[in-house]
């Protein structure tokens, strides 16, 4: 029979963010753009506009951004070499 002994399973936490922008660097992006796309992934904010007047900024708690059309192309540039 096979070994008996328990095996203990392990986490790998793994920051897609992290992986991601270094994916674009190696594609050649400048640092102003990976900056860029940090801040865009980063805490979401927003503001109510009413004709031309504005709200402060506030953070949006929940949600995602819908309709992006970086989207595909970030996929694409995640697993292009898995």
């Amino acid at each position: 029979m096979g070994d008996t002994r328990k095996i203990k399973p392990s986490i790998v936490i793994v920051n897609f963010l992290t992986i991601l922008l270094h994916r674009l660097c190696a594609q050649g992006l400048s640092d102003r753009y990976v900056t860029w796309f940090r801040s865009y992934f980063s805490i979401p904010q927003s503001s109510v506009g009413i004709l031309d007047t504005f709200s402060s900024p506030f953070e949006v708690l929940g949600g995602f951004p819908r309709g992006s059309a970086l989207g595909p192309l970030l996929i694409y540039l995640f697993i292009n070499d898995l």
